[in-house]
């Protein structure tokens, strides 16, 4: 879309702002808020006055703005403190530091009763200035990279109190402000509609890919195949030629890989975690580690990797699986290689059949742990599959294959719209806090 633009234009000096409308300036953001960074946790109270309050952290403000779906936390607070921490309407949240620094919302309420934890930054506006124009400011300069430069190479990066009151930002007169918010609200609005039908289709994609695996791999491809009680707890009736099996008497060969953690190198054999084991796929992008060649032996001591066998993430995340499509790497803990007996199942079956809804129920079944469910290896003989014919599975496979091929497409395809979507959001927010848009003119 062409948005049309002012008639004149000045250097803002200012790299990632770059030209900005001639009548107005740039200030940095302490000229005009009060910026004031978090309370440090406090465990146990100091005095008899301490309250005890929840606390606004950095989990709360996600990409999309801001969200309490966080478990709630509190912490001690003094009375002076109490009164120096309040969240108001209009207030602007940053996160401070950690993976989502530089995240920013800006809150549409009073927060009462609640403090906010120094992973956080307050802005409030001073002088007629909009607190929601600062956060599209914000918003903008994270996305040119400005907030990552400024900084710098940390081993967990800090955007301080002092590096956002001093990071430089559009300050058009305050009447302008406003009609850049309702401008950005209106149009960001729609764009995140977008967003979200292209997110609840890909909801829609993910659960017919699961649902037809799992219909396939219980009930088979013939709608008027005979059937039988299936004689298990889960599995209503299955074809009468089918057995249910013992998961591990479907595999030959099984090796836990879990145990002391490998020594990381920065170039070497690349090394499979359950981070890249993904729900039918090895995703070598997700996390890119390596381990020492001459370590490599001593690694993989329990067994070596052929193509076509099978890994399953035992926890964090849990269920996770997919087949061995190389042979050049090692694998992490927390992940359980099995070969599939070929006398008796395909591989590719053996894999549809644990991406069910069947086989993943069991897994839930039988996991334990309060932060991280995991599954013990001796829960393993306690499993069950399904198993046809081997004629049967092959034509299952093929169906399956071409089936979730197509889904997958489409998922890709989604995917690839909501990147544009949020691009495109992007660019609307930065064009129109420089002012390289006259929403004046938009209305």
């Amino acid at each position: 879309m062409i948005w049309p633009t002012y008639a004149e234009y000045r250097d803002s000096r200012v790299p990632w702002i770059g030209p900005i409308p001639s009548d107005w300036r740039t200030a940095a953001v302490k000229r005009s808020h009060q910026v004031t960074l978090g309370k440090m946790l406090q465990s146990e109270p100091k005095t008899t006055a301490d309250r005890y309050m929840p606390y606004l952290r950095a989990a709360h403000i996600q990409p999309n703005g801001m969200t309490f779906d966080a478990a709630e936390q509190s912490m001690w607070v003094s009375p002076s403190e109490v009164a120096e921490l309040t969240l108001r309407s209009g207030d602007v949240v940053v996160v401070e530091g950690g993976a989502g620094y530089g995240r920013s919302a800006t809150l549409t309420s009073d927060l009462e009763g609640w403090a906010f934890q120094n992973s956080i930054n307050r802005l409030r506006a001073l002088d007629g200035n909009i607190g929601r124009f600062t956060d599209y400011c914000i918003q903008a300069a994270l996305w040119s990279g400005y907030i990552e430069v400024t900084c710098g190479v940390a081993t967990i990066p800090h955007l301080t109190a002092e590096k956002l009151g001093q990071m430089r930002i559009p300050n058009p007169p305050p009447a302008t402000q406003r009609i850049i918010c309702q401008f950005l609200d209106r149009e960001t609005a729609k764009i995140d509609a977008l967003i979200g039908k292209q997110e609840q289709l890909i909801d829609t994609l993910r659960e017919d890919r699961t649902a037809t695996i799992t219909h396939a791999v219980t009930t088979g491809l013939d709608p008027d195949v005979e059937m039988k009680d299936s004689g298990v707890a889960g599995l209503d009736r299955l074809p009468s030629s089918w057995t249910v099996k013992p998961f591990v008497r479907c595999v030959e060969n099984q090796v836990d890989y879990r145990g002391a953690t490998p020594r990381k190198v920065s170039d070497g054999v690349t090394l499979v975690t359950a981070r890249n084991v993904r729900p039918g796929w090895i995703d070598y992008e997700a996390s890119t580690e390596f381990v020492a060649v001459e370590d490599y032996d001593t690694i993989m001591r329990r067994g070596l990797p052929r193509i076509d066998d099978l890994l399953l993430t035992m926890e964090a995340p849990l269920g996770n699986v997919a087949l061995v499509d190389r042979t050049d790497i090692a694998l992490a803990q927390r992940i359980v290689k099995f070969r599939a007996d070929p006398q008796g199942i395909i591989a590719k079956f053996l894999l549809y059949s644990m991406m069910g809804a069947w086989f993943q129920s069991q897994l839930l079944a039988r996991a334990t742990g309060s932060t991280a469910l995991g599954l013990k290896a001796s829960k393993l003989p306690e499993l069950r599959i399904a198993v046809p014919p081997l004629k049967e599975q092959a034509q299952i496979v093929k169906f399956l294959d071409e089936r979730c091929t197509r889904i997958d497409a489409l998922t890709t395809k989604a995917d690839e719209v909501i990147e544009t979507l949020r691009e495109y959001r992007s660019v609307l927010i930065t064009d129109a806090v420089t002012g390289k848009i006259d929403v004046r003119k938009t209305a």
